[in-house]
């Protein structure tokens, strides 16, 4: 729907794919399972996954938008919270924003593109080069 509804937000937007489910094994106890769900957590955590990272984010005019989606009564889990409050804290201006249905979605990225917000460096700004 992005996409298409809004051809300035093309290839800018992307879902981390954070969740995962383990089913357990037919002959797999408790602590067995367990145990392999942590080992699973853990090699994440290794690799630099992030828990509570937004569902959609998108990097426009230098601006990084982020979008929770939730079920119309679905709260915030722990994780969440923390990472918001840490990266609202960063630019309270654009704190990452919960959607409940589709059309919440639809509404902020058409306010993002009417918005059309840009970050202005000062003209002593000199890039980064190797």
């Amino acid at each position: 729907m992005i996409s298409q509804e809004f051809p300035r937000l093309r290839n800018k937007f992307w879902h981390t794919q954070n969740e995962y489910y383990i089913p357990k094994n037919e002959n797999e106890t408790n602590q067995e399972y367990k145990e392999r769900c942590l080992r699973y957590g853990n090699a994440n955590k290794a690799k630099g996954k992030l828990a509570g990272v937004p569902d959609i984010l998108i990097l426009f005019n230098g601006i990084l938008y982020k979008i929770e989606l939730k079920q119309p009564n679905g709260n915030l889990g722990d994780a969440q919270n923390a990472l918001y409050k840490i990266w609202d804290e960063d630019c309270p201006q654009l704190p990452t924003f919960v959607a409940r249905n589709l059309y919440e979605v639809y509404m902020y990225c058409r306010w993002i593109c009417d918005q059309d917000l840009k970050i202005d460096f000062p003209p002593s700004f000199k890039p980064f080069k190797l």
